[in-house]
This record gives structure tokens, sequence and C-alpha cells, in this order.
């Protein structure tokens, strides 16, 4: 695997969002189901906030295939435990297990391109955050929602 995704899953692994931008090119993208083309300040932010999130969350390496000009893809999990905030969701304490495929674009100045897809409705289920499992949590939303406009 090239040397710019390892430092950064280990990065990722330590929660550490600055190492994590060090592996990235200037003009880099990120993009997942949740957030699309972030770049610099914002993805640092929102890395963040994954970190503050799902305090525990790791990114376990199933499998790495790797093409000549510069492409990887990389079957893996995301494992973790809901314990801030996350999209105006407060924390539910609930562990996840995310099977994803991240597709990583690369040159000699670092990642140009994180693209992650995982599937949302797998998320949501492991969250709690389906019918009628949601229903508890509502008032928590509502709130955290007018708080954001006071």
């Amino acid at each position: 695997m090239d040397p710019h995704i390892e430092r950064a899953f280990e990065a990722f692994n330590d929660h550490d969002a600055d190492r994590l931008m060090d592996e990235m090119a200037e003009d880099a993208t990120f993009t997942d189901p949740l957030e699309a083309d972030l770049s610099g300040p914002e993805l640092r932010e929102y890395t963040a906030g994954i970190f503050e999130a799902f305090p525990d969350i790791r990114l376990e390496v199933k499998r790495v295939v790797s093409s000549e000009d510069g492409v990887v893809a990389v079957e893996c999990d995301y494992v973790g435990t809901h314990e801030g905030s996350l999209e105006g969701v407060p924390p539910t304490g609930n562990s996840v297990r995310v099977p994803s495929m991240t597709v990583i674009d690369v040159s000699d100045d670092g990642i140009t391109s994180w693209r992650d897809y995982w599937d949302q409705q797998t998320f949501s289920e492991q969250l709690g955050l389906t019918f009628p499992d949601i229903v508890p949590l509502v008032p928590r939303m509502a709130v955290a929602k007018v708080e954001e406009f006071l």
C-alpha cells in the first residue's frame, strides 16, 4: 500500500486529524454518504467531529487492491461507539461496525481523493436511528436543533 495511505490510516486510528491532513495533497477532496467534496479546513473539522462523536473509532482493513495509476481500493470496517453528537443526532451509546469500501487516489503529493462508500441503513440500524428505536431520541434531537438557533 502507498506510504501516504498507510500513514493516513495510522493517523485515523490514532485520532490525529492534523497528521491525517498531512497525508492529503493540497487540493484533496473527501466524500462519504454524509458529506461531499470536503477539502482543507472543512475536511479537518469534519474529521475532528467524527473523532468526537466516536472517540474509539478505528478503521479495520480487510483487503487492499492497488492499480498502477495510483488508485487504491480498500475493503474495511469502521468500528466505534457513538458517544458524541453527530450531524445533530445525540449520542446513542451504541456500537457500530460498518462495512465500507474506500477508494483513494494518490499522487507523489499525497492523497488527492478519498471516497468512502458504506451502507447508511446498516449504520442507522446499529445506532438505533430507525423506527421504532428512534422514537425516544426525537425529543433530544428537537432540543439540539432549537439550541442551534439560540
